[in-house]
């Protein structure tokens, strides 16, 4: 084939694939309900969507990414693995947050990152249901630090989980107040 032909087959294959992740934007002037899940963004962010997962960037997923899980049932993972070989673990509706920590720090381990480690697990409300939050320290496959906050609780035997993870370096930091508010303002009504 020539060079023409294989630029051309480079293309078509990226425009494709491009096309499997359908990216929307997400816009800071309403509200956005995710299932039972409310949440009102400050400022605008684009999204894909996985099942009953959500992930939210500005500038790319390896740059800062939001994943927002919302409603996850009983025996599902909480994300896609790096390759379809993996077997991702799964949630369980009896889980504690201690054990959703541990769940999303195996969950990211699968994905790709080369470390991760849990920080402290701590009770915290969420959406006005008793529920937790944890820190993350990660570095990713190409050895870039990053840093992760995530809030979550269990109503109902489903999972509503809001993880954000970003390098360490200008992103984590820049982006952590927005994060935080939408964290702040998480509305569940089943």
């Amino acid at each position: 084939m020539s060079t023409r032909l294989h630029k051309l087959a480079a293309v078509f294959a990226l425009l494709a694939l491009s096309s499997c992740v359908g990216w929307t934007a997400v816009t800071a002037a309403k509200p956005h309900k995710l299932g039972a899940l409310t949440l009102h963004p400050e400022n605008d962010w684009s999204s894909a969507k996985w099942g009953a997962v959500r992930t939210w960037t500005v500038h790319g997923p390896q740059l800062e990414a939001i994943t927002i899980v919302s409603g996850l049932a009983d025996g599902k993972p909480l994300e896609r693995p790096a390759s379809y070989k993996e077997k991702m673990p799964l949630f369980r509706s009896g889980m504690t947050g201690s054990e959703v920590a541990e769940l999303t720090v195996e969950s990211l381990q699968r994905m790709g990152y080369g470390r991760v480690e849990l920080g402290n697990v701590a009770p915290e409300t969420f959406a006005g249901q008793p529920g937790f939050r944890f820190a993350l320290d990660l570095t990713d496959a190409s050895g870039l630090d990053a840093a992760g906050i995530a809030a979550g609780a269990i109503l109902k035997g489903k999972l509503y989980l809001i993880v954000y993870r970003a390098p360490k370096e200008h992103y984590f930091a820049r982006y952590k107040p927005a994060v935080d508010q939408l964290i702040a303002s998480a509305q569940l009504k089943e």
